[in-house]
């Protein structure tokens, strides 16, 4: 089963899904709170140069906001920062998963992006159109039982 993730400067995950050798189980969509919530799964972070320290800000569920955007499956929502800046946007969800062998899941994003698993590159990424529709990803290595899933936006 694969979950979708939503995320950009707007972001949506949803259905994410990860497994080890004993059991699968799934992870928290972005926007489980629902519109003007907090989503308090994943940690964001700014840097207007990909050179800048992140700073830290809060992320938020939003309704559907734009008619090109690819709606947010079920139990899921965009979401967004709290305050919107030209610049890179870092959605992380940290894992403490000993054992896992994958993680999968869909999503989408406005607008370029890269998934990136412990610091490295899965090569997963999206172009300045990645909001209009979902796309899978599958990550079956690289795991270290403590791990950090990031979404550059």
């Amino acid at each position: 089963m694969k979950r979708s993730i939503i995320l950009g400067t707007f972001l949506v995950l949803s259905a994410i899904h990860s497994t080890r050798a004993d059991f699968a189980m799934n992870l928290p969509n972005t926007g489980e709170g629902g519109n003007n919530v907090a989503d308090t799964n994943y940690v964001l972070s700014y840097a207007r140069t990909i050179n800048d320290t992140p700073e830290p800000m809060t992320a938020y569920g939003i309704e559907y906001p734009v008619s090109l955007w690819v709606s947010a499956p079920s139990g899921s929502d965009w979401i967004k920062p709290e305050i919107d800046f030209q610049g890179h946007w870092f959605y992380e969800l940290s894992l403490n998963i000993p054992g896992i062998t994958s993680i999968s899941g869909r999503w989408a994003t406005d607008n370029d992006s890269e998934i990136f698993l412990n610091g490295i590159s899965t090569g997963f990424s999206k172009s300045e159109w990645g909001f209009m529709s979902l796309a899978d990803f599958n990550i079956t290595s690289g795991f270290t039982g403590t791990d950090t899933l990031l979404f550059r936006v």
